[in-house]
């Protein structure tokens, strides 16, 4: 019984934190499946979700701080995690996007400055111009530090 009585609290908060805790990882998972290191088929798929649930569960109470209220019914709640997994997989697919360009532009030049397959591998299997490493380099940097090109 005491454990019943410890959980109270929880029951009586409803499902709207689970729902919105639902909807922040159906977004991290999304943009993680498509995140240019994490998103490789080298990486386990359980430490991609680990990653997800550990993201998520860390920016919950952020988001639970300004947007307390969860969809009411069941039809919103679908709608709601469409438009989350959608988001994330944009953002994730953007980010993914910017780094193949990076990649791409580094071959070139290397190429021209006949500097290609100088060293050898990157965030990937594949072999990667010294010139198109350090470009993916500064773009990955850019991109999580916020700063501009």
């Amino acid at each position: 019984m005491e454990l019943l009585d410890a959980l109270q609290p929880f029951v009586n908060l409803g499902t709207g934190p689970i729902e919105i805790v639902t909807g922040i990882f159906t977004r991290i998972s999304a943009l993680v499946f498509f995140l240019p290191a994490m998103g490789e088929r080298t990486v386990n798929p359980r430490i991609r979700l680990g990653a997800a649930m550990a993201i998520a569960v860390m920016l919950t109470p952020v988001v639970m701080a300004h947007n307390p209220v969860a969809p009411a019914t069941l039809s919103g709640l679908v709608v709601t995690m469409g438009a989350e997994a959608l988001s994330g997989a944009l953002i994730g697919f953007s980010i993914r996007v910017v780094m193949f360009v990076l990649q791409m532009a580094g071959s070139i030049a290397a190429q021209h400055t006949s500097l290609a397959q100088l060293f050898g591998g990157t965030i990937d299997d594949q072999p990667e111009p010294p010139i198109g490493m350090v470009l993916a380099w500064q773009g990955s940097r850019s991109l999580f530090h916020g700063h501009s090109f």
